[in-house]
């Protein structure tokens, strides 16, 4: 089972979500619209693999953008496998770093957020030198408009994560379709779950 995480101002009708269950019709696609609230975000997902798995079934989590921060959480504290992509490695510093990219796409709900969620977003942040790099991988692309990729880049390379970085496809990732195989792939190799 695929489990989508969508990012911030997102659904679980993203495109992302659609290509999913589009392109990989023989694996169950799940995707939940997440809370607002970053602990009831992570409740959510925790919920949706405990009633959605089957005994001895995979399930690997793809998230995007914030999605991908709370895929990075669950990867860590449960041991789910993770694809991020354009993953934000700390929202609350993501949104007040928008110098070092070339658009300044600012977007004031989302530094609103940050700021109402501070102490829950402090909780679920991991430091780079704790990422477990086993079955976790990273889909980066150089043109996101609203996160530093270079600065998940080094986040993630610190424990030598498998970091992948395309010239271009936005922050949205337009570029999905071509990832498609890559998360056949990975979904094909991983293990049954053991760890709900």
């Amino acid at each position: 089972m695929l489990i989508y995480c969508h990012g911030f101002g997102s659904s679980g009708q993203a495109t992302k979500a659609q290509i999913l269950r589009e392109q990989l019709r023989d694996i169950k696609v799940v995707a939940p619209d997440l809370p607002l609230e970053p602990f009831e975000a992570i409740k959510t997902l925790l919920k949706n693999s405990q009633l959605q798995a089957e005994d001895e079934s995979r399930i690997l989590l793809v998230g995007s953008s914030l999605g991908g921060f709370y895929a990075l959480h669950l990867h860590q504290e449960y041991g789910f496998p993770a694809i991020l992509l354009n993953s934000t490695v700390d929202p609350i510093g993501d949104t007040n770093r928008r110098d070092q990219n070339s658009g300044d796409s600012d977007d004031p709900g989302l530094t609103a957020w940050c700021e109402e969620y501070t102490a829950q977003i402090k909780a679920l942040y991991h430091s780079a030198e704790t990422i477990n790099p086993d079955n976790l991988f990273v889909f980066l692309n150089r043109d996101d408009e609203l996160l530093d990729y270079q600065r998940a880049a080094k986040y993630f390379k610190v424990n030598n994560c498998q970091v992948k970085i395309f010239k271009g496809g936005g922050h949205r990732f337009m570029n999905f379709v071509e990832l498609i195989p890559t998360v056949r792939m990975i979904y094909a190799k991983l293990p049954p779950v053991s760890f709900i």
